[in-house]
């Protein structure tokens, strides 16, 4: 066990790593995901946390219970990925329509300065979560566009089976039906499901569920 001086103890590389450690098994389906997510692999290969266990060090023991020593939390790449993609997917499927100049007359008639107060954060409030949507639309048009599609530009004329589309012939939907298909595989393959308290569900893997060289949950030192 190798544990770096930031507290940080790595488990598996990516493929262009310089180490003797084990390569990830599933990179390439991690590194397309990396794409829907705001998970930079480079940086987290350069830094050494693509893949491996937060280390800190507790000292918590008492008169009923408690722990004195090294604990060793999973921290990967695939899980934050994975994260990151649902929290996304909730902003991109809300139900947030574009802000109308309706609002706006209504705050430029509206007399009442508490009214006006509340009407202006509520607007302010709308406005945010709709561009918050927007951002991750964009950013997910690009990267499935790059991943699935070919461009009028580069298309072989010698191939007229395949249809060249534009980006923007994708829709808002064909681009979330196909990041929720990335993330299932994901999940599916390699992290299993993660905690998403807005549907209620816990989850109680602390490490890549389907993956056999997945860093663990461990704790060493004394006990009370």
């Amino acid at each position: 066990m190798f544990t770096e001086f930031d507290g940080f103890c790595r488990k598996n590389v990516s493929p262009d790593t310089k180490s003797n450690l084990p390569v990830c098994p599933h990179y390439n389906l991690i590194e397309i995901c990396s794409k829907f997510s705001n998970t930079d692999l480079k940086v987290l290969s350069e830094r050494g946390r693509f893949c491996g266990q937060k280390v800190k060090y507790e000292d918590t023991l008492g008169p009923l219970c408690g722990h004195k020593g090294e604990t060793f939390i999973p921290a990967t790449a695939c899980l934050q990925i994975r994260d990151q993609i649902t929290e996304m997917l909730y902003w991109a499927k809300k139900d947030i329509t574009a802000p109308d100049e309706n609002t706006l007359k209504t705050l430029e008639t509206e007399k009442d300065s508490v009214k006006k107060e509340t009407l202006l954060q509520k607007s302010l409030k709308h406005t945010k979560e709709y561009n918050r949507k927007q951002i991750i639309l964009d950013q997910w048009r690009n990267a499935v566009y790059d991943i699935s599609e070919i461009p009028p530009e580069s298309h072989p004329k010698e191939e007229p089976h395949f249809k060249p589309r534009k980006i923007e012939d994708l829709t808002d939907n064909e681009v979330i039906e196909t990041v929720e298909k990335f993330l299932n595989g994901l999940e599916n393959h390699i992290t299993g499901r993660g905690t998403n308290i807005r549907e209620g569900y816990i989850s109680l893997s602390f490490g890549a569920k389907h993956c056999k060289q997945t860093p663990t949950f461990e704790q060493f030192g004394e006990f009370s």
